[in-house]
């Protein structure tokens, strides 16, 4: 088994290697010369932009005109929810002087429950059902309105 050995023409290796370094560096200069170009077509850009508007320049403290664009959308959003489950889970005014009160829903579910359901507001006649008359068998066994006419039998 020392007789065996390999054909030392089948894969010139020198060659191999100075292909591998002349692709590294091919590839070194071309992003060189990118990186030059960039920084070259950025600064003459630069020189010829015009100078922003007067009212563009912002002063700390001053604020563009309205209206605004939000710049914390997620944190508006949350002080809106936020906002929500205060109002939705505590008591409080609406319009004090006609006498309007908010409570927590909580609370005015049990009361609606305690009263029985809330009538519900005079629909439109249409040929089909509302959803909400569907769902609610209540709806078809309360009595109507004692204005209502009577039927005959």
């Amino acid at each position: 088994m020392t007789g065996i050995s390999y054909e030392k023409e089948d894969a010139n290796t020198r060659l191999i290697i100075r292909a591998g370094i002349g692709l590294a560096l091919g590839t070194l200069v071309a992003s060189a010369l990118v990186l030059f170009l960039f920084r070259w077509l950025g600064e003459r850009a630069a020189r010829g932009d015009a100078p922003p508007p007067p009212m563009a320049r912002m002063d700390p403290g001053r604020l563009p005109p309205a209206p605004r664009l939000q710049t914390l959308p997620a944190q508006d959003l949350g002080a809106v929810r936020a906002e929500e489950d205060r109002t939705l889970t505590s008591y409080g005014w609406v319009n004090e002087s006609a006498g309007t009160v908010h409570i927590p829903i909580e609370e005015a579910m049990r009361r609606l429950a305690e009263r029985g359901e809330a009538p519900l507001p005079a629909a439109p006649p249409s040929a089909a059902p509302s959803p909400s008359s569907v769902a609610s068998p209540s709806a078809a066994t309360r009595p109507p309105p004692s204005s209502a006419p009577r039927p005959h039998p």
